[in-house]
């Protein structure tokens, strides 16, 4: 009888630790694909703010060449944070390497868009660029946010992407010169800054209630 209740308790505590490292598991993927999203959130908010200044002082559209500069610290931040990853020895994951891949899609796509709105801009018209560069970085954030949320099946990414999207690309559209920049803080913001703060912030609440509430019931 002690044998078979011995066994019946190692296989209990054999399932919950594999329930926690499950748990633990989707807690590391989660955090990851969060601070991904958070980061390139304030880079391009602050990459925003810094083009929408220089643009209004010097009348330049050419002020849009710091999207290439912030790509590429993107990317920097974007591979240092891979390393930091194995050097912790955190595991391999399938979701989170095609999250990172998406934001990596996205910061090539970024890069192709601001060298072609160059090219096509002729006579250093903001309002005669071919093609909108503000609005592109809508585009490409709604689709980034929005593929990011479906993965990690997150609710509240894949709400505030589509909330933000459409009111975001209308507003670069409708704007023109510096006033434009106001647009992509808003998607930056709405899109990426602000769920990617509420999915790490809640990956990182403590749920000792609920676990000492499993206890509890064990025991009893």
């Amino acid at each position: 009888m002690e044998t078979e209740e011995n066994k019946k308790l190692s296989a209990e505590h054999s399932i919950e630790i594999i329930r926690e490292t499950i748990e633990q598991s989707r807690k590391v993927i989660t955090r990851n694909c969060a601070i991904t999203l958070l980061t390139w959130g304030i880079l391009i908010c602050v990459t925003a703010t810094v083009i929408g200044l220089l643009w209004s002082y010097t009348n330049s559209y050419y002020c849009n060449l710091g999207w290439i500069v912030m790509v590429f610290i993107g990317l920097i931040i974007n591979h240092k944070m891979i390393k930091e990853e194995d050097t912790a020895g955190v595991p391999k994951s399938f979701i989170n390497d095609i999250t990172k891949n998406i934001w990596r899609t996205f910061a090539v796509v970024i890069f192709t868009s601001t060298v072609a709105s160059q090219v096509t801009n002729f006579g250093n018209d903001p309002i005669a660029q071919e093609l909108p560069i503000s609005a592109t970085i809508n585009i490409c954030m709604t689709f980034a946010a929005i593929m990011t949320g479906i993965v990690l099946k997150s609710e509240i990414i894949s709400f505030f992407a589509c909330s933000g999207s459409y009111s975001s690309i209308k507003a670069a559209l409708d704007c023109n010169g510096p006033e434009e920049m106001a647009a992509v803080i808003f998607g930056g913001m709405l899109m990426m800054v602000i769920p990617g703060a509420i999915a790490l912030y809640r990956n990182r609440k403590p749920k000792g209630r609920q676990n000492e509430a499993k206890l509890n019931e064990k025991e009893q």
